[in-house]
């Protein structure tokens, strides 16, 4: 019954789609400069908007899996690598505010992020090994001091003493 419709005097001339669902081609024919006629191609649309819906379904399937398994992949990528990361500059805080360097914290693999513990209680080693010395020295500097105050009392008694001589003499 659509073609009962059709009108030639309404052909417009390229492509088009027509509110009863075809696609409509007109192509002019020309022999010698003179319009022969009109060929027109008329071919229904239901199938193409049918293969569209279906593309656009699965589409939209895989884009919800995608988007499941990148769910799935950034929350176990969390547990793998922001947690510890976050459990490493928790200890760094707490070292930070105890002062205390016997902190450490501890992952037991040799991935990135077990390096990357190494390498902090390497340097907490160090940090701690420094402290260590620092105080050793202070202690030995404190023991030199006491025997130079020893010392200077000594030598300041002996120095009243033959001072007082000399004055006894004089």
């Amino acid at each position: 019954d659509d073609e009962s419709k059709f009108d030639p005097k309404s052909i417009t001339l390229g492509a088009h789609y027509t509110e009863n669902g075809f696609l409509d081609v007109a192509v002019p024919i020309i022999d010698d400069g003179d319009r022969l006629g009109t060929l027109l191609l008329r071919e229904s649309t239901v199938e193409l908007n049918q293969t569209l819906w279906s593309q656009l379904t699965v589409a939209a399937i895989v884009l919800a899996i995608s988007i499941l398994i990148g769910v799935f992949a950034s929350s176990h990528l969390q547990e793998l690598i922001t947690a510890p990361i976050l459990r490493l500059a928790s200890t760094a805080e707490q070292i930070s505010q105890s002062e205390d360097c016997v902190l450490r914290v501890h992952h037991e693999s040799d991935d990135e992020i077990g390096v990357l513990y190494r390498q902090f209680n390497g340097m907490l080693d160090r940090v701690e090994s420094r402290e260590k010395a620092v105080i050793r020295a202070s202690e030995r500097l404190q023991q030199l001091n006491q025997k130079l105050e020893h010392r200077v009392a000594e030598r300041t008694s002996e120095l009243e003493e033959s001072n007082s001589l000399l004055q006894s003499q004089i």
